[in-house]
């Protein structure tokens, strides 16, 4: 199964060191760096709830590789993935499980909010007219980033949540930003880390060290 990531050469180190280290041998993986000097400041993208310029570009940016990639892979089943994840085993027949007779499946993004359900972070695409339909109309309809664009135009296929019992993010248990806490809960099966909510790549490395060093430390 092929996996793709779009990233920035600043999160190489991040990408090299969790990502890459764990990723199952199952996939084939297709990496592109671009250079993007506004990826992940320490005082993040947002500021009076609105992101940079520089930020809501670089995300259109990745939509449009999203459609294009989509396109060049019809009749496929693929996965686009964040540069800030980490994976626990092997994962590919899950994601063929839990995908069904869907056109997506992608990463749950929290617990309460359903405009914001839906993370592209992690993202099983059946490419189908369908879901190129879906990608034609984030790039047309684009607004403030990829999240919220997918989520406003996810009606375009059918598709479902991952569960957070295999695929984690520390929002789904803090219900906020991760700042240091190293006690909060990790699901006893989980198979994917993906280091979201917090900012900054420094942020997400350490967050990155403490699921590994605690998942590891439970065999």
């Amino acid at each position: 199964m092929k996996i793709y990531t779009f990233l920035s050469e600043a999160q190489r180190e991040m990408y090299e060191n969790y990502f890459l280290s764990s990723l199952p041998s199952e996939f084939e993986i297709y990496t592109t760096f671009h250079n993007d000097p506004y990826v992940e400041p320490t005082g993040g993208y947002y500021s009076v709830g609105f992101p940079c310029p520089e930020f809501t570009t670089r995300m259109k940016t990745k939509a449009l590789f999203m459609k294009k990639t989509c396109k060049e892979n019809l009749g496929d089943i693929i996965v686009f993935a964040d540069g800030d994840l980490q994976f626990f085993g092997p994962l590919k027949k899950t994601l063929i499980e839990e995908l069904g007779d869907l056109d997506m499946v992608c990463q749950q993004d929290d617990t309460w909010s359903v405009s914001r359900k839906l993370c592209g972070g992690l993202m099983v695409c059946r490419c189908n007219e369908k879901t190129l339909n879906l990608f034609t109309k984030m790039e047309r309809h684009f607004r403030i980033d990829d999240q919220i664009t997918l989520n406003d135009q996810k009606g375009a296929c059918k598709h479902k949540a991952l569960p957070i019992e295999k695929f984690f993010t520390v929002g789904h248990v803090l219900g906020r930003r991760w700042w240091k806490e190293v006690n909060f809960s990790i699901p006893k099966h989980i198979l994917v880390h993906h280091a979201s909510w917090t900012l900054g790549i420094e942020n997400k490395i350490k967050l990155l060290e403490i699921v590994r060093k605690r998942v590891h430390n439970r065999k």
